[in-house]
């Protein structure tokens, strides 16, 4: 009886992420349903008692699906689930509990609740000093409510970089890619929120001064702390190109077709010459901040 209990349970909580589209939705065991959260341009589910939580990511996604929308001419509707540890474990998520872990098709998994260890993680990661919450946690220490703040300014990042590739853009260099997704999501944060655009700023300030060698050295495989240094830098390409185009994204859009239909490492430099010496890294750095190979 406990054994077909368990597998309801599975089938239950599974049929509401397939319902989405998320993968790994069929090894999703928990307690109890997640509820829906549905909006215009995103659609949350999320872990009983974490409305709140569910509400703050759903404002966010719902700015960068409505921005991306409008300049790619691509409507798109964007997902999330946002859970808690045991759920994130079930679901057998890789990424670290604590951290967005993409889920493909505009679709992100976020934590629901801040805990020591996401509060330990994230201090590694950004040297010691967490992101300010400006909203007194609903459940839970400022700390912990810091560290989903953390994560959020990172989850958009991770749900830009599912929209490039069907954005009508086609970079020709990985980090090309990077910058374009911190424009679609500064992009966003201009047109909705400000004041969100320059938290966000604030976040990569701080990631900045994580050392990080040569734009040669970026590639696949790179160890997380080394990653996040280069999105440090690629934001702020992102932030001087923004400076200087009215409407970014379209700008580089007729970047590409000038240069036959490829965005290229030597296109942009040539057209934002500030690029290159923004991309290098800084002629000195921060000590060394606390790293290691993997998020754990």
């Amino acid at each position: 009886m406990k054994t077909a209990k368990g597998t309801v349970r599975r089938i239950v909580v599974a049929a509401a992420c397939l319902s989405m589209g998320l993968a790994g939705a069929g090894r999703l065991a928990a307690d109890t349903q997640l509820l829906d959260l549905p909006g215009d341009h995103s659609m949350v589910r999320y872990t009983p008692g974490a409305l709140a939580r569910a509400s703050t990511v759903q404002t966010w996604m719902g700015y960068i699906a409505e921005d991306y929308s409008t300049w790619s001419k691509r409507p798109t509707r964007l997902g999330a689930i946002v859970i808690d540890r045991e759920q994130w474990v079930e679901m057998e998520i890789v990424q670290p509990y604590g951290l967005p872990a993409s889920l493909g098709g505009g679709r992100i998994a976020l934590p629901a609740y801040g805990d020591e260890d996401t509060v330990r993680r994230w201090r590694k990661l950004l040297g010691g000093t967490l992101p300010m919450a400006t909203d007194s946690p609903v459940r839970g220490t400022a700390d912990e409510a810091a560290s989903l703040l953390a994560a959020d300014h990172l989850g958009h990042l991770e749900v830009a970089r599912q929209l490039v590739p069907i954005s009508g853009l086609h970079p020709q260099e990985s980090w090309v890619t990077d910058v374009l997704a911190h424009l679609t999501v500064l992009s966003a944060l201009d047109r909705f929120s400000p004041a969100a655009g320059a938290d966000l700023a604030l976040f990569y300030q701080q990631l900045a001064r994580v050392p990080a060698g040569p734009l040669s050295e970026y590639r696949d495989g790179l160890g997380f702390p080394e990653w996040l240094a280069f999105q440090a830098r690629f934001f702020q390409a992102a932030e001087a190109i923004a400076s200087q185009e009215r409407k970014p994204l379209r700008a580089l859009i007729r970047l590409e077709q000038k240069h036959g239909g490829r965005l290229t490492a030597a296109a942009l430099y040539a057209e934002y010459p500030q690029l290159p010496g923004l991309l290098a890294p800084p002629a000195t750095t921060a000590p060394v901040q606390p790293s290691y190979v993997t998020p754990d």
